[in-house]
Formats: structure tokens, sequence, C-alpha cells
């Protein structure tokens, strides 16, 4: 008798839009793995009985994301070490019933700049746009790598408090035309909001003015090229699209769930995959 195949999936609201299954269905076709994902819709009041139906067995593990990133972690039996300090969790591991979470996203956005930039941004001053679980990530990320100077803005000026509050000369500004400074001076911009996702919007206000020294990311990957993005590139600067992220995080999640070595696997042959679907 066949074994049963191992069942993973992607939970957030809105979640159609997610490249995840068809990535995580390359990975599994490549390494030969018997498993399926999928994505699923959980709206938060469903949230705490999702969880009970992992618990019972429906799923050995799970991907998370908008608007579950920081709600999940004081669901679960236990958080790894990074996500407790960033406050947030992408990846859930199960054991028997109990639920552990993870943070891959700091890896994933990590290995995403050394890949394009030959090496880690060290002593780099970075403006980082939004303050949720992204944010977090993405400004633990920076402070791992001895950023000399993190700006966290956002809509809500007490959140980008809280964010800022995680490393080391880390500052908080409202998202709005006071960022013309914290702009002009950034090495690195990240978006980490939402915006831009499905829609024409750019995050970073128009008076902002980017420039060819810069190296833009936009963690949103559909459209695979955002209004930002096209912004930077029209500005001569370093761009990169968040599907590399969404790629290389999705690599340490499987690792977490199927012990497997996943070193050997082609980020760039996945990216090339994915790209057109993301368009």
């Amino acid at each position: 008798m066949k074994p049963q195949a191992a069942r993973y999936a992607v939970i957030g609201d809105p979640v159609e839009h997610s490249l995840s299954p068809r990535l995580f269905g390359l990975l599994f076709e490549q390494l030969k793995l018997n498993a399926n994902y999928r994505a699923e819709r959980v709206p938060t009041d469903q949230l705490g009985a999702f969880l009970k139906r992992v618990r019972a067995g429906e799923f050995q593990g799970l991907s998370v994301t908008l608007p579950h990133k920081v709600t999940i972690t004081s669901l679960l039996d236990g958080l790894e070490q990074q996500a407790v300090r960033i406050g947030a969790v992408n990846c859930v591991r199960v054991e028997g019933k109990k639920l552990f979470g993870h943070n891959t996203d700091l890896g994933g956005l990590v290995r995403t700049l050394h890949h394009h930039l030959g090496g880690h941004p060290t002593r780099k001053k970075v403006l980082i746009l939004g303050a949720g679980g992204a944010a977090r990530a993405a400004a633990v990320a920076m402070g791992s790598l001895s950023a000399a100077e993190i700006v966290i803005a956002n809509r809500t000026l007490a959140r980008a408090k809280s964010v800022a509050e995680l490393v080391d000369h880390g500052q908080a500004l409202p998202l709005d035309n006071d960022l013309r400074t914290a702009c002009a001076k950034a090495d690195v911009i990240i978006n980490a909001t939402s915006v831009g996702l499905l829609s024409r919007a750019d995050p970073l206000p128009e008076t902002c003015a980017l420039r060819s020294h810069q190296v833009v990311l936009d963690l949103v990957y559909r459209p695979l090229e955002t209004a930002l993005m096209r912004r930077a590139r029209e500005s001569g600067c370093t761009v990169i699209d968040g599907l590399w992220v969404l790629v290389y995080q999705a690599l340490f999640q499987l690792a977490l769930w199927e012990g497997r070595d996943v070193e050997a696997v082609q980020a760039e042959a996945l990216h090339a995959a994915l790209a057109p679907e993301a368009r």
C-alpha cells in the first residue's frame, strides 16, 4: 500500500494570490517527496479553530502569511529563538499534537541579498516600510548584518517604534512626506507592506526621490514588477523582486518539515519557473 502523502498548507487572508502551492509542488517533484500543499483561507476569527484541525493531524506543517504572522505566536506550543526575537512566525512545524513556530523570512531575506549583491551588505543605512511580521523579520535581518542605521516607517508610529526597538540604531518615522531625508540617506530600501499587492499602488511617497546607488527590495511578488520596483528601475537602482525571498524562505521551511538537505536545490530555476505566473 502506498504511504499517505504528507499534507502542508499556507494560511492567510487573503491567500488566493499565493504562489506557495506552485513553489512547493515544484520542490516536492524535484526531491521526489510524497507530499502535497494547498492554500487555505483562514480569517482571523477562525485561526484558533483551524489550528485545532492541525493538532488533530490534518496537516504536517504550515506556512503563515498575512495577517497571521504575529497573532499566531500566542497560539502555539513553542517558538524557536529567531521567532521569539522577531515576534512573528511564518512557518509551523508539527510534532504529534504540538505546534512550534519558526521564522524563515529572516534567512530568506539574508540569502536573497547575498545572492544579488555578491555578499552581505554590512554597515548600510536601511529604510524599511511597514511594521508587520515581514517588517520585523527584515529589521532583525538587517540588524544581523550590522546595519549602521535602520529606519522603520509605518502609518501607525507606535507600531513602527515597536519594530525599531528590536535592533540597535533603530528609528521610527510616520509613513508620510517626512521620509524624504530618510529615503535620501538609505543604501537599502525594503518594502515590507502589502501595498502594491495585485495593484499599481506605490508605498513610497512621491516626494521621496530614489538614487542609482540604492538597493530596492520589494517583498511583494505579485505582480513581479510592482510600481515601486518600476520606479526604482527607472531611477537606476539595483532592484530585487520578492519572489527571491519567497523561494529562499521556502527552502528553509522544507528543511524544517522534512529534515532534508535542500542546499542543492537551484533557487534560480525555481524563480524562473514561477516568474511567468507572478507577472
